[in-house]
């Protein structure tokens, strides 16, 4: 798998979030989306417009730290987080030989 799968993944998992599940399900979206976030910032460093979000996204999803909120804001912050996973994986094109 890729980047792009990972990442379209954590999207995924991030909306599913806005449905009611056990904390269990929150707590495996906080490592997932942490190390999806963090591992295409450092992708994308040599574009630090475009990895800086992504860094914060990781430090707001850090399980070891994590950051406590309500329950409305975290589906706001879903939504947001989903959209910086998902857009840009459906915005390009996947790469020549890819599957």
């Amino acid at each position: 798998m890729t980047l792009r799968h990972y990442r379209f993944c954590a999207a995924a998992l991030l909306l599913l979030a806005l449905l009611p599940w056990p904390y269990a399900y929150y707590q495996l979206l906080r490592w997932a989306c942490c190390a999806v976030f963090a591992f295409s910032a450092h992708a994308e460093w040599k574009h630090p417009r475009r990895a800086w979000p992504l860094v914060i996204l990781a430090v707001l999803f850090n399980p070891l730290a994590p950051i406590h909120l309500t329950r409305p804001v975290w589906a706001v912050l879903d939504i947001i987080a989903a959209g910086f996973a998902a857009i840009p994986v459906l915005r390009t094109p996947p790469p020549e030989g890819a599957t």
